[in-house]
């Protein structure tokens, strides 16, 4: 719905303004960053926080540092792992990074889980649309869940892209062949993660 509206929403580590982030010119923004990092300001906005299963979050996070030949990550799944729960993901410690955005002092946040979308898709973006004071009405809703299906969205894979606007196409992935979107299944990790890896990832979340 938002790419539809905004089709080119920056991300404020790619379009940073020391006018902070409330700006006429991007009301919306998309960002991977801890809390901490952000401007201060973010705690005036209205804040959407999307969680996820944190095995699902490795195995995406895998595919998307070995995508673009810009990145000169090289490791296998069980590296990432490692790596993952160690706190060395490129945004930091995973479970600090929920901790940090859940308990921030940002009195306009919701937090809104990948699984919810998944399994109910028109009730998250009813939650969602109330959240932010838009009248929508359930005919749109319905025709905006429809065409942003995982399987829509990747045909039109490279709008999703970092940095879009200045993508340039095919040409900077390692292999040509591969989508930006992989699946989008809630528990695909089952069938990427060895019993090793599962065992490590169940134990960092018990520790977190």
């Amino acid at each position: 719905m938002l790419l539809d509206l905004y089709p080119d929403i920056p991300e404020i580590t790619l379009y940073s303004s020391p006018a902070g982030l409330l700006t006429p010119t991007n009301p919306i923004y998309k960002e991977h960053l801890p809390v901490h990092l952000m401007p201060g300001d973010v705690t005036r906005c209205k804040v959407i926080y999307l969680t996820r299963d944190p095995r699902d979050v490795v195995v995406s996070y895998q595919h998307h540092m070995t995508l673009f030949k810009t990145d000169a990550y090289k490791g296998t799944l069980s590296n990432m792992v490692d790596l993952f729960c160690a706190g060395h993901a490129q945004y930091g410690d995973w479970a600090q990074h929920v901790e940090g955005w859940c308990n921030a002092d940002i009195p306009q946040r919701i937090v809104i889980s990948y699984e919810d979308l998944s399994s109910d898709c028109t009730g998250t973006m009813t939650k969602i649309t109330n959240f932010l004071g838009l009248d929508v009405s359930r005919e749109a809703l319905e025709r905006i869940v429809e065409g942003n299906s995982f399987e829509k969205m990747k045909r039109r894979d490279l709008s999703f892209v970092p940095g879009s606007k200045t993508f340039k196409g095919k040409a900077i992935m390692k292999d040509p062949n591969t989508q930006f979107l992989r699946e989008g299944k809630v528990g695909g990790w089952a069938d990427h993660l060895t019993v090793s890896d599962s065992r490590k990832m169940e134990e960092y979340v018990k520790k977190n």
